[in-house]
């Protein structure tokens, strides 16, 4: 399946759980965010210029944690 993302897309990371997949856009200079579920963009996240090239998902600490 071919999901339709924003232009010149590099980079991939999923959530945890691979509910949610990001793509990184060099050429729209932005983020696509997937539903995995429904295989559709629910978001885009601007770039701020950077021209995204890759992304990391960093998992959360719990809010208890020091």
């Amino acid at each position: 399946m071919c999901v339709p993302v924003g232009k010149g897309p590099h980079g991939i990371a999923f959530s945890e759980h691979g509910e949610v997949a990001y793509i990184s856009n060099m050429k729209s200079n932005d983020v696509s965010v997937i539903d995995t579920s429904t295989d559709k963009v629910v978001d885009t996240i601007p770039g701020g210029g950077i021209e995204p090239h890759q992304i990391v998902m960093k998992k959360a600490l719990p809010s208890n944690s020091e």
